[in-house]
């Protein structure tokens, strides 16, 4: 049975081997796309990542098989320049980089491997390492590339900053739920959403009304009747006019 805990840092030598190959298999993959040699190398930084301020990590543990893990520590008051914080620092800005990151939670990685997911144990890191983030300030790095990881942080009440930050990996920086600025991406956040789908509906809308006025019948989809998802046998569960997939499927997710 997998277990997610909190572990000390001088104790993450022992699952050396197990955290380099779910580094390896996780982020050799797109959008990532690492050399399976950064594996040992993460290990590697772990040692003085764990003499960090505020340095916490979770493992997600199947007796001694790692299934996942996360690391996070305390951004210092004085921003660091190297990294990533660079990119993230010209994106911002000095303000918002003092007010929102400096002093706050960030999660360094968080990565689960792919056997062991649909389980929950991605959330279960999350809270494990983000549950004593100082005044609720917490904030994860991803990839605008990487749909599954954006889609997991939004589904944790995290909140993207709509700010592109600079480089090739399209990186993006989410805050936590209880971040002093969380309230105000949550009320831009909303807007923008209501727009789309309201033109999406009212796109549909002129669309099937323009083909009644022109008296062009309604085409219909049908669930097939051996489809898993169909009615009784020979009967379709739903009739719907048939619309463009592709304006479905830009709807947000």
């Amino acid at each position: 049975m997998t277990r997610v805990r909190l572990i000390e840092g001088t104790d993450l030598a022992a699952h050396a081997e197990g955290i380099r190959q779910g580094y390896a298999h996780v982020f050799a993959a797109p959008p990532w796309n690492e050399d399976p040699s950064a594996g040992a190398l993460y290990v590697e930084r772990l040692a003085d990542d764990a003499a960090r301020p505020g340095f916490t990590a979770a493992l997600a543990l199947d007796g001694a098989t790692v299934g996942g893990f996360a690391t996070a520590w305390t951004t210092p008051v004085v921003f660091p320049s190297g990294r990533s914080y660079g990119h993230a620092a010209q994106a911002l800005g000095p303000d918002r980089v003092t007010a929102w990151l400096c002093g706050a939670l960030e999660v360094d990685e968080l990565a689960v491997s792919p056997g062991a997911r649909g389980a929950g144990q991605g959330a279960a890191l999350l809270s494990a390492v983000t549950g004593a983030a100082p005044d609720g300030g917490c904030r994860p790095l991803t990839s605008v590339h990487a749909g599954a990881a954006l889609r997991f942080y939004r589904r944790a009440g995290r909140y993207q900053v709509q700010l592109p930050v600079p480089g090739r990996a399209g990186l993006t920086v989410l805050l936590g739920p209880a971040h002093p600025a969380a309230p105000g991406l949550a009320d831009r956040a909303e807007p923008a959403y209501t727009r789309m789908s309201t033109a999406i509906r009212d796109r549909c809308m002129n669309r099937f009304k323009s083909r009644e006025d022109s008296g062009t019948p309604r085409r219909l989809s049908r669930v097939p009747t051996h489809s898993p998802h169909s009615g009784r046998a020979g009967r379709p569960l739903l009739e719907l006019p048939a619309i463009n997939p592709l304006t479905v499927l830009a709807i947000p997710v």
